[in-house]
């Protein structure tokens, strides 16, 4: 139930989602703005709900995303609803660039349809201003069902225009990119984009800061947080691709270590197993008959010795785990240890064990 800090509470379409433990400032946040705007406790409530509101919208626009994935052969690990937004986790990137353009795209295409369905029976009841927008959006508007209507309307509609922005983090940057990258190629893209993610965040500054001076707005605590995480966002993408880039072109065969100590199931966990871990890198596969049937490592054995129990390696080892061959790439390395949470794999080439290679060994080829 519990994992990573978040709450399983469905699992909707195959796709797992997780709402974090911080999501309950989120909820406090929501009955405040009520309780300040109508003064009362069903106002309080008004603001829960509009609050619940926006993080369905979120979560549809994320499983948008998941679903899209899923249909073009992508496995989902699962969706998290976090204080600043959803994120839908894949265990593995689209290997085509039109592939990340579906899936890019499939996220804001779900708010848009919802903007638009919502706006039609909205005006259907009742006329309404796009001038009004912000009656809505800052709970100025009466409590009444057409309230939350026109409320989750422009919601759609802010989603849909902020994600659609050509800046990573959001889905524009990995749209624009896509787009760049059939007519360049992948690095090329991602490096340009990443400049109008950086544009775009000293943009957002220079507007807010332009506003503080002026007087003609008060400060913005989202846009604040929002122009660094782009930045960060943009940063952290044009270094990923390039990390990748070098990783394509280094195999395991180059980097791995020759394991000259290994470790058998039946041997008891004690400090001095532990130094031996701790002297190979932090990882030994456990050997039986000269097959690899587990994997130790120090975490684990002092997670062990720590609750003084008497278990031997067999309790402890890792038993689930892939193997990688010499002439792999260190990326597809890099990915199956993300995807089996795991700091070190074993090398292998059928039946033959050559060694291991390590998350350090990894990092210490792009360094």
């Amino acid at each position: 139930m519990w994992r990573n800090g978040g709450i399983r509470v469905a699992r909707i379409g195959g796709i797992a989602v997780d709402i974090h433990l911080s999501f309950a400032l989120v909820i406090a946040w929501g009955a405040w703005q009520g309780w300040a705007r109508y003064g009362s406790v069903e106002g309080a409530a008004f603001g829960i709900l509009a609050v619940l509101l926006l993080f369905g919208c979120v979560l549809l626009h994320e499983l948008g995303h998941g679903l899209q994935a899923r249909a073009l052969g992508l496995a989902v690990h699962r969706i998290t609803l976090l204080p600043i937004g959803g994120l839908a986790e894949l265990e593995s990137s689209p290997s085509y660039y039109r592939h990340e353009l579906f899936i890019a795209l499939a996220g804001p295409v779900v708010n848009l349809g919802l903007a638009l369905l919502l706006g039609v029976i909205a005006y259907l009841i009742q006329p309404f201003s796009l001038a009004s927008w912000p009656d809505y959006l800052l709970f100025l508007a009466p409590q009444s069902g057409r309230t939350l209507l026109l409320y989750t309307f422009w919601v759609n509609a802010l989603l849909f225009f902020s994600n659609m922005l050509p800046a990573f983090p959001m889905d524009g940057g990995r749209v624009m990119r896509a787009a760049l990258a059939i007519l360049t190629d992948y690095e090329t893209g991602t490096r340009l984009t990443a400049w109008l993610g950086r544009l775009v965040a000293v943009g957002i500054i220079l507007w807010v800061g332009h506003g503080l001076l002026s007087g003609s707005n008060s400060p913005n605590p989202v846009l604040a947080i929002a122009a660094p995480l782009v930045w960060a966002g943009a940063q952290h993408e044009e270094v990923y691709v390039r990390r990748r880039r070098a990783l394509v072109r280094l195999e395991v065969g180059s980097v791995y270590r020759a394991a000259t100590d290994s470790v058998a199931p039946w041997e008891a966990l004690t400090p001095r197993l532990a130094a031996r871990l701790e002297r190979a890198g932090g990882t030994l596969p456990v050997v039986v008959g000269g097959r690899v049937v587990g994997l130790a490592s120090i975490d684990d054995v002092q997670r062990a010795l720590r609750s003084r129990q008497q278990r031997t390696v067999a309790h402890i080892m890792r038993t689930q785990f892939p193997v990688v061959k010499p002439q792999e790439t260190l990326w597809v390395a890099l990915q199956e240890m993300s995807t089996y949470q795991l700091a070190a794999l074993p090398v292998m080439h059928g039946q033959e064990f050559y060694g291991i290679v390590s998350l350090d060994d990894i990092r210490r080829s792009w360094s």
